[in-house]
């Protein structure tokens, strides 16, 4: 059947069930009920090429933001690690303060 309908469409042969059958498959899959119940019945949601080229854009831009930022907060890590190191003999000193007061 396919073999026949492909034959067809590339003007080999000319039959015309396949032609009426090719145009009311083409009519079936653009009624927008049709096509709304065979999204429902896949789980998917079909969209044009213009609205998948400006989603592929914009996850784009944000995975470039997203590595900014996660550039950013190394360098934080960084600074507090830094940080830290300079405030531990500060907490040590504390805490040895604090044993000798409660001594």
């Amino acid at each position: 059947v396919f073999i026949l309908l492909f034959l067809d469409y590339r003007n080999f042969i000319h039959l015309g069930s396949a032609r009426v059958f090719r145009e009311a498959a083409f009519q079936l899959l653009t009624d927008p009920q049709t096509v709304q119940s065979l999204e429902e019945s896949l789980d998917v949601k079909f969209i044009s090429t213009d609205v998948y080229d400006a989603i592929h854009r914009e996850i784009g831009y944000i995975q470039k933001k997203v590595q900014e930022k996660q550039g950013e907060i190394a360098e934080k890590e960084k600074e507090i690690d830094g940080y830290r190191l300079e405030a531990k003999p500060i907490v040590e000193e504390f805490d040895e303060l604090i044993v000798k007061a409660n001594e």
